[in-house]
């Protein structure tokens, strides 16, 4: 931009490109299906884990990993990657949020996450978060009773122990 205008003009836009590009990124956090290794209990991003195993996902659990809060400003991304899992996997019966890495949020996404839920009961899918890790979403969690709208009778610290309940 500085080469093609004037200099004040081309550092102006690469100032708006870059504000562009971070808000791109911080609505687009990372949010991965996590695979169970064969024969084994350790789940993990398909990049971790051993390529030449055969990875696949079980028909009817999916367990996603999203490594950021859960606010207004990233949650149509973390449903529209649901909601995408659903609509491919027609045996889904389970989405377990692997939520060890959200960090905190906010009651507009409390709001749509009761909404999100009721969407997938219409289609019999349970939607349950696991690994509340972090002190501050933890509170929250707690104090909107997010669980409990959920209808998540207790929290789950373990994938294995969380499919198992509703199995």
């Amino acid at each position: 931009m500085i080469v093609t205008f004037r200099i004040d003009i081309g550092v102006m836009f690469g100032v708006l490109l870059s504000l562009l590009h971070s808000v791109f990124i911080i609505t687009r956090p990372n949010c991965e299906e996590l695979f169970r290794e064969p024969n084994g209990d350790h789940w993990g991003h398909r990049s971790r884990l051993n390529p030449e195993h055969n990875l696949s996902a079980e028909e009817d659990v999916a367990v996603l990993h999203f490594s950021a809060p859960l606010y207004f400003t990233t949650f149509s991304y973390f449903e529209e990657r649901i909601l995408n899992l659903v609509n491919t996997r027609p045996l889904l019966r389970l989405v377990i949020i692997d939520a060890s890495s959200i960090s905190d949020m906010d009651l507009t996404a409390v709001d749509k996450i009761e909404v999100l839920s009721q969407k997938l009961a219409h289609r019999n899918i349970t939607l349950i978060f696991i690994n509340i890790e972090h002190p501050r979403f933890r509170r929250l969690v707690e104090t909107t009773n997010l669980l409990t709208i959920l209808g998540q009778e207790i929290e789950y610290k373990n994938i294995e122990v969380a499919i198992t309940a509703y199995r």
